[in-house]
Formats: C-alpha cells, structure tokens, sequence
C-alpha cells in the first residue's frame, strides 16, 4: 500500500533534498480538536453509561492534564494520491505537491508500531474506547476523585462510600495514571466523521520529558516542535519515495520536476499532475 503526503513546494523541496520527513507538533496544528475528539467521544461514552457527572468531570480534567504533559509529533499521508481537500488544506490550495511514499516504507513503519491508520468511524472508535470506559467506571466507583481523609480533615472534598477505604481510594488513583499513559497512544488516532474522505495515516511518536531531540521551526504566529526521520536510518533495500504528483495549481513545469528528481538521487521517482 502506497500513502501520500500533500504539502507545499519548500516543504516538498525540503523532504527531497535533505532525504527526511519532520513530524511536528498535532497539539500544534490548525486542527483545535486534534488529541481532542477522542475525549470528546469519552465524555460521550461515560455519560451513556450513565456516570455521574461529578466524576466524569474530573476523568476529562485528568486526561487533559495527562494530554498537557506529554506532545504527540505525527507526520500525515492519505489512501489518495490527488484529492481536492487535501489540496486546499495542506497543499497550499493547490500549488503544492503530493509525494507518494513507497509500499516497502509503509510497511517497515508498520512493523515498527509508529505508523497508524486514523478511525473516523464512530463505530470503530467505541470499540477501541470501551476498555477504557470499563477501566474509568471501576477507577471511579473505587473512589479515585473522593478527597483523602487529609482534605476531609480540613472541610475540603467529598467523603467516600463507607465501602471504599483509603488504600483502595489511592490504588485508584494510581490506576487512572496507568489507563491515561496506555490511553496517550490513541488520543491522536480519532477524528471527526466529517474528515473521513482523507483516509488519514500518521506517523507517531510522543515527547515527553525528554526533550533532546527535538528542534523548533517558527510560523507566523507560533514556534513549533517537531523532530527529523532520515531515509538513511532506514534499511538500504527501501527506496522511500515512488512518486511526485504536481498539484492542480502548481505551475512547475514537468521537465523541471524530472531533473530535481534526478537531482537528488530520485529518478526513478514518477511525476504525475493532478487529474491524471
């Protein structure tokens, strides 16, 4: 299976001479509800099992916390090699190019676990979701938002059932932190149905404390993490790029394109146009 990265032509260039990809920052997107769909559709999921609201509130709260911590950097391709949407909105409006990545490298980020199909479906996204929300019920009902008794001492927080003691209220607690960390590699694998025409694959890794490799490129309005993947970390046999499709505003001519391939030791690389 082959996948397509729309982008712009200092992008495109960027990818092809410097033989890399970034994957940037998704919480910095222009995407506003990108990480924050999935909890969306987790508030969703709990107020129809019918939680009270007093500890759906602060399961949300708790995984924004969880999602403040930690940066997912993702680099995006689609099913379609030349899609009008993908055009407008990551493509320059068009005078951009898709870059077709080869099926040997997808497959070898596949196996690796860093490469994932997004779920639009919501279907699909309850049933990855539902262990989560058995998980979060229990959390709950085991008293993991019920204040300990040094809070309660001082007037502050909710008292626990009279069948929750302390040492289950913090296991609890500890068992939200636990769900959260294993709920992190899929905040970012869910999106509104209205995209689904992009039949969206990511690449993924996540920041954390460790910051070493990251680096920094500003937009008009904003510094934005990201870090670089080399084609040279990846093994000889895999040539990465199979084709360069010229965007339906892109006025580059064909010829131009077929020596900048060669240029960078991509000649086997097909151009397309947009439309053929």
């Amino acid at each position: 299976m082959q996948l397509y990265h729309y982008c712009s032509i200092p992008t495109a260039l960027s990818i092809l001479s410097n033989r890399s990809i970034r994957l940037s920052s998704l919480a910095h997107s222009n995407d506003s509800m990108e990480g924050r769909w999935t909890l969306l559709r987790i508030q969703e999921l709990l107020t129809e099992k019918r939680l009270p609201k007093a500890d759906i509130s602060p399961t949300i709260e708790g995984l924004e916390y969880l999602l403040s911590r930690f940066d997912a950097l993702g680099f995006c391709l689609s099913e379609k090699r030349d899609l009008l949407s993908q055009w407008r909105s990551y493509a320059n409006d068009g005078s951009g190019f898709s870059i077709g990545f080869s099926d040997a490298f997808v497959a070898y980020w596949r196996n690796s676990r860093t490469c994932h199909q997004v779920l639009y479906k919501k279907k699909e996204q309850d049933a990855l979701l539902r262990p989560f929300i058995s998980r979060f019920i229990k959390i709950a009902k085991d008293g993991a938002w019920r204040a300990p008794a040094s809070l309660r001492a001082q007037g502050l927080g909710a008292r626990p059932p009279a069948n929750i003691d302390e040492e289950q209220m913090s296991h609890a607690g500890a068992e939200f932190a636990k769900t959260g960390a294993e709920l992190l590699g899929y905040l970012f694998l869910m999106k509104n149905p209205a995209f689904e025409e992009e039949i969206e694959w990511r690449l993924l890794t996540y920041v954390g404390e460790d910051v070493s490799h990251l680096e920094f490129h500003p937009n008009d309005k904003k510094l934005v993490p990201y870090t670089v993947w080399r084609f040279n970390d990846l093994p000889t046999h895999i040539q990465p790029i199979t084709s360069i499709t010229l965007g339906p505003k892109n006025e580059t001519p064909i010829k131009t394109v077929e020596r900048m391939l060669k240029r960078f030791c991509c000649s086997g690389t097909k151009p397309w146009t947009a439309g053929n």
